[in-house]
């Protein structure tokens, strides 16, 4: 037999039979709408904006019949599923001047449900569904949107032949439920990325054929995934297609494959899936799948001539409403719409946009999450424009500048082609209207009102309307803190702001104001107080353009003394970083506490930041009933910058690691440091990890907060050793929580380096991770179970059923060693936080919901309304037996709730 491989494409005729809405909101007409702002953004290319029943939509409008115009799919980091990017890279990496997310794909491994072409080539196959169009553009610019077929064969040497399923598919359900995976073969070539498929979800019997050259090199069976040849491919089956592989595929043998795939294949340029067609024939569409709620919405669509193409982003933020699906399709056929396709939504959410003038794109929306999800493929808008000449300019800086201050412009320009052009700073000839001084772009205006800030270049002009606020303009000068009070030799940086009667805030540099320090309390350098060492009680006076604001200061005696009530909480505030709270029912009776600052303490393998002694004056021993709440603020004092979150979606949701990055003026290389609080109870010695996380609050503050167990020092400190790592996580979709929790010294990993992520947990197990991470006190007494507790865990159970978060069976038993379902972590979780009644229209949709039972129901409609479970593939598995890596990020999540409640 000739050694072959087909890669070509029968064209198929697949019609997709549509019922149209006989609704009065199907049949109605659909005002045309304008947008409120537009740009070009290339040749044939525009973005614009429109407000929609409270919701912001962002529209790319494309002329597919511009020359210089043509779209392509973008793919990954490297035109493979190797590694999801965020849509804006992607343009950025593409050099696409727009670019909107593509179809649906698996969040644990971000492999695209549908299907998926790249620059002519096939990059995963259609998925095997009549539910889900997808959305494609051909060689010759033409738009196809249908129901995409697929079918193929693989031919052994010896004549037998089974069909193939799918090429580069992840598992995914069919319309009847059941996976994809059963009983079928799958081809997984290079452009999956370097290995093939591991993650079968219980599925036995998985066997893996490896081909190079259409030859077989290697055969393996239930084996985690192999690299996948560069001139070759892996065979995957399950059940039929396995036994097919074992009987047929010998190594050494020839084997064949040919595969179709319908319509316009053999002349796609790119593609990608999508769930529903939102739009046929000018009018909505019957959806064949509909993702309910108010969300953040993308989609794309063709107007009726066939060469005028929209990509819309609907956002769902802070100031826009988000939008149902069936709003997403009357609003494209308010533009005119013949056709249109629903893309991922949600957080998946994200248009990209190279503004005018500038040289790559950048986020356009607001993502629904708050920060851009990595996704697998995105739709990419190209320009071939040749270069031009400088057309226009475009001048960048404020819209408001305060008297007493600058502002700081820049030009852009832009060709005929509206592709950007450098500029020459030097050729800039800057000049301000009425008036202003005005020099390399820096504006110090004048006078109060309205100026313009004019940049002239070869007689091409570009000008920017500037609002200047005046000293008669102002208000209220600000500074914070508005009273200093803090131990000798404390550091305190000082924030200045003032208030315009137009309400707008305007924040101010120490170079901005005139400071004066009267009385023996310290000094002041820029905006720098430093108290002095001695006991005291000044002034600090800020003045800015005739306003005036006096701060109080007192240099305290070292230690504070604050009574803790047992009724109530108790709050003190050391200093302007730094907040402790002891929560009602710490202490059982009154109870003086004394606070002290101990600057200048060192903990060997640490940068110390932060060190508080919080002690009972009178020496004796305090055991609380409650750990306390810790919180300081890491920045700006100490000249650190936390990087942004990074989120990592995973198994059973988003996964959260924040590292942080010092900032040195003598050394350019950052330094990644881990933040922990530590804890030394009195009498002891020791410095232990207290659980904490890190996040920003809404006045853009990084915040560390932790609990605290007992009486003592507290410390905050920078740990520059490398994480705990494990060879077995590695890319794993929790491998960030577990680094993260082992790091915290809540989980372990065994002595060989491994992890296990997969190995289920135990019921004694799981109680003891919460009463090391929660720090639980030990219980009075140790319950009366039939069977024998381990010595190890006896302390955690006893603890947790005395707290009543967990309890036996029926028969007095424990069952120790038993291993935990789904559904009993949810009630115990539940149990401990206490979380709110979730409204039945709230509650998550789990397609395995019809079968929960009573007595956890409930528990696990609360923990998946606060993100601490949520399943996989739509199902949360309640009769399931946690995993180790399941319990990590469960165990994480319930930690970063109760520290922050």
């Amino acid at each position: 037999m000739r050694k072959r491989v087909f890669f070509y494409v029968k064209l198929l005729a697949v019609i997709l039979s549509v019922n149209i809405l006989l609704s009065l909101s199907a049949a109605a007409v659909y005002a045309a709408v304008e947008p409120s702002t537009s740009e070009p953004i290339s040749t044939g290319v525009e973005l614009n904006t429109y407000w929609s029943g409270g919701t912001k939509i962002y529209v790319v409008k494309v002329d597919l019949a511009n020359p210089y115009v043509f779209l392509d799919t973008m793919v990954g980091i490297d035109g493979t599923f190797s590694q999801a990017q965020n849509v804006t890279e992607m343009a950025k990496r593409t050099g696409a001047v727009a670019g909107i997310n593509g179809g649906f794909f698996q969040m644990k491994n971000h492999r695209s449900i549908g299907l998926v072409f790249h620059d002519g080539k096939m990059v995963a196959s259609p998925a095997q569904r009549q539910d889900m169009p997808g959305f494609g553009i051909t060689k010759d610019n033409r738009i196809v949107m249908d129901i995409f077929g697929f079918s193929g064969q693989v031919y052994a040497e010896n004549g037998n032949s089974f069909p193939l399923f799918g090429v580069n598919k992840p598992d995914y359900l069919l319309p009847t439920g059941q996976s994809a995976d059963l009983n079928s073969l799958n081809m997984y070539t290079p452009l999956w990325g370097a290995r093939s498929r591991d993650d079968f979800n219980n599925l036995s019997g998985v066997v893996e054929v490896v081909v190079q050259q259409g030859e077989v090199i290697a055969v393996n069976q239930d084996k985690p995934g192999i690299s996948i040849p560069q001139n070759g491919y892996v065979l995957e089956g399950h059940g039929l297609a396995a036994k097919f592989l074992l009987e047929n595929l010998p190594v050494g043998s020839k084997v064949e494959v040919e595969y179709t795939v319908s319509p316009e294949s053999a002349n796609l340029r790119g593609a990608v899936g999508g769930n529903t067609l939102l739009v046929q024939n000018g009018q909505v569409a019957s959806f064949t799948q509909e993702v309910s709620g108010k969300v953040a919405r993308s989609a794309v669509g063709i107007m009726p001539d066939g060469k005028t193409l929209y990509l819309a982003a609907a956002e769902k933020s802070a100031v826009s409403a988000g939008m149902t699906q069936r709003e997403m399709a009357q609003f494209l056929v308010s533009l005119g719409v013949e056709r249109a396709v629903n893309l991922d939504g949600g957080g998946s959410t994200t248009l990209a946009a190279r503004h005018l003038g500038d040289f790559n794109a950048s986020l356009v929306n607001t993502p629904q999450a708050g920060w851009q999800r990595s996704v697998p493929e995105a739709i990419g808008v190209f320009s071939t424009a040749p270069k031009g000449n400088l057309a226009g300019l475009i001048v960048n800086g404020p819209d408001v500048v305060l008297g007493g201050t600058s502002g700081l412009y820049s030009v852009k320009g832009y060709d005929e082609y509206y592709n950007p052009f450098s500029v020459d700073p030097q050729d800039i000839s800057w000049s301000a209207e009425p008036g202003g001084e005005i020099a390399a772009g820096l504006f110090k205006p004048l006078n109060g009102g309205h100026a313009k800030v004019v940049a002239a270049v070869n007689g091409i002009r570009g000008e920017k309307d500037v609002k200047v606020i005046g000293p008669e303009d102002l208000l209220a000068l600000k500074v914070e803190p508005a009273v200093i009070s803090v131990d000798p030799g404390s550091v305190v940086t000082l924030k200045f702001g003032v208030t315009a009667k137009s309400g707008e805030v305007f924040n101010l540099t120490a170079e901005n104001v005139q400071v004066a320090l009267t009385g023996e309390v310290g000094s002041v350098s820029g905006a720098t107080f430093t108290a002095g060492q001695n006991p005291g009680v000044g002034e600090l006076t800020v003045s800015f353009q005739g306003l005036t604001v006096v701060i109080p200061v007192t240099v305290k005696s070292p230690g504070t003394l604050l009574q803790v009530l047992p009724e109530k909480s108790t709050q003190y505030d050391p200093d302007e970083n730094t907040i402790i709270e002891f929560p009602a029912g710490a202490v059982n009776v009154p109870l003086d506490i004394e606070v002290k600052s101990l600057d200048g303490t060192e903990i060997p393998g640490y940068k110390v930041l932060k060190v508080l002694d919080v002690s009972n004056p009178q020496g004796a021993a305090v055991s609380l009933a409650v750990p306390w709440r810790f919180q300081y603020n890491i920045d700006e004092v100490y000249g650190l910058a936390v990087q942004e979150q990074q989120v990592y979606e995973g198994f059973d949701g988003a996964d959260v690691f924040i590292p942080v990055e010092k900032n040195s003026s003598n050394d350019a290389k950052a330094e990644n440091y881990c933040v922990k609080v530590l804890y030394k109870a009195e009498g002891s010695n020791d410095w232990i990890s207290q659980p904490s996380i890190v996040e920003k609050s809404l006045q853009e503050r990084e915040t560390v907060i932790a609990r605290i167990k007992g009486l003592g020092q507290v410390a905050v400190v920078l740990d520059n050793l490398p994480a705990p790592s494990f060879s077995d996580i590695k890319g794993h979709w929790s491998q960030m929580m577990v680094e993260d929790m082992a790091a915290q010294g809540i989980i372990n990993g065994y002595p060989n380096g491994t992890f296990r992520p997969e190995q289920p947990v135990t019921r004694a197990e799981f109680v003891s991770l919460l009463y090391r991470g929660l720090l639980w006190p030990k219980a009075s007494k140790q319950p009366a179970f039939k069977d024998e507790i381990p010595g190890w865990a006896a302390d955690a159970v006893a603890s947790a059923v005395e707290r009543e978060v967990v309890s036996g069976y029926p028969d007095g038993t424990f069952k120790s060693s038993k291993g935990i379902s789904r559904a009993e972590m949810a009630v115990i979780i539940n149990r401990f936080l206490n979380l709110p009644e979730v409204p039945k229209q709230n509650e998550q949709i789990f397609y395995d919901k019809d079968a929960f039972q009573a007595w956890y129901a409930d528990h696990v409609n609360r923990v998946a309304a606060a993100g601490i479970l949520k399943g996989d593939n739509g199902k949360f598995r309640p009769d399931d037996s946690a995993t180790r890596a399941e319990i990590a990020a469960a165990v994480g999540r319930v930690l970063a709730y109760w520290l922050k409640n």
